[in-house]
């Protein structure tokens, strides 16, 4: 079963007891040293319920497509993806219940969250002929969900009903490109030193374009600071006020408009739908340019220059959602870009903390041009 919730709940109350000390002198006393008491009487750290009826997630996936040959080499195809996920794991969540202070987090568990995703995917494909190979896909797609993972918690301002959660799901991108094109540069003429400079050479590119994903919009007057901050309620979206503001003195040309959005009464949802609003779209083109020596029967060299992101285009990460409801910090901090994209996708925390692991952000895409020389060889 896909629960999260469950998995890590031995490190939690009761199961887990902790003790901070500072400002100490070592080595430490016994006192210091020791244990924190097992204890089950009130306050709780972080209570956990289960729905009895909590059922297994599913997911239902259906396609069709037709494909056309256009010659001897070329072909198009068109195809329709479905998914659907039902009985999903929702957790919603409650910081600071104020009715009982016994309880300083309260989670509920029901199997109840719903996805849906529909797309239309093209692909023209050109096989190897005259040198020239070329491949070309397109999607359009919309993904919704009542949460994008099973380890988000949800505001507990309504433990029943999720449909002001239904939205565009974390990762939905609703158009995306990308193309592939290797050409072999033919010898010119016959003369062997020509041949011989000039001979097996071979060039690479690779495009990736998408519009924006969703920005997980949330603000930090929810008194939580122990995990996921889509745990605190959405603000409010004040009528009548442009959502964006554009120009050339902020970071991608545009930034969200503090005066567009209030923090709402507690207990209450905002008006802002889940995942309603956009960052910026990425395109990158990389291109790569090869030589490959034949040194034998059984040994061949190859010599590689790879550019990624040869044009240095700028793709900046997504905003700043961090919104208190204080005019002069917000103005100066909330919705504006602080991490070109490569940072953010390594490092989506922001400031100068240190990449999550595996994610170093030399080798993601949206970064500035930078270049790769190789030799391999072959035997």
């Amino acid at each position: 079963m896909g629960n999260t919730s469950a998995a890590f709940r031995p490190f939690t109350f009761p199961y887990r007891g902790s003790r901070t000390i500072r400002n100490v002198v070592l080595p430490l006393d016994q006192t210091q040293s020791s244990p924190p008491a097992f204890s089950l009487a009130p306050p709780y750290t972080e209570i956990f319920v289960f729905d009895p009826d909590l059922k297994s997630p599913r997911t239902y996936q259906w396609s069709f497509g037709v494909q056309q040959g256009l010659g001897a080499r070329q072909s198009l195809s068109v195809s329709y993806v479905g998914a659907a996920g039902r009985n999903l794991i929702v957790d919603r969540f409650w910081g600071f219940p104020e009715d009982n202070p016994d309880f300083f987090r309260l989670h509920l568990v029901r199997s109840t969250g719903t996805s849906d995703y529909n797309s239309m995917q093209v692909q023209f494909e050109k096989r190897f002929s005259k040198q020239l190979e070329l491949t070309a896909s397109y999607t359009w797609a919309h993904s919704i969900d009542t949460a994008s993972n099973d380890s988000s918690f949800l505001a507990g301002v309504d433990p029943t009903e999720l449909r002001s959660e239904r939205g565009n799901s974390d990762f939905d991108v609703r158009h995306s490109f990308s193309g592939a094109l290797t050409y072999d540069i033919p010898r010119f003429g016959t003369n062997k030193l020509v041949a011989a400079l000039l001979g097996n050479w071979s060039v690479s590119s690779v495009i990736i374009s998408r519009t924006s994903i969703p920005i997980p919009f949330v603000y930090t007057d929810c008194r939580e600071f122990y995990s996921s901050n889509s745990a605190c309620p959405r603000p409010d979206l004040i009528p009548n006020v442009s959502v964006y503001l554009t120009g050339s003195q902020y970071p991608g040309g545009k930034r969200l408009n503090p005066l567009a959005f209030a923090i709402p009464p507690p207990g209450r949802q905002g008006t802002l739908g889940r995942n309603s609003l956009r960052g910026f779209p990425m395109f990158q083109m990389d291109l790569s340019l090869r030589r490959s020596f034949k040194l034998g029967e059984k040994l061949n060299l190859t010599l590689t220059a790879e550019a990624f992101n040869i044009l240095n285009h700028p793709n900046f990460g997504n905003l700043e959602t961090f919104f208190f409801g204080d005019p002069e910090f917000d103005d100066q901090y909330f919705g504006v870009s602080n991490q070109m994209l490569n940072q953010s996708m390594s490092n989506p925390y922001g400031g100068t903390g240190q990449p999550v692991a595996g994610l170093n952000p030399v080798y993601q895409i949206g970064g500035p041009r930078s270049i790769q020389l190789a030799v391999k060889i072959y035997f």
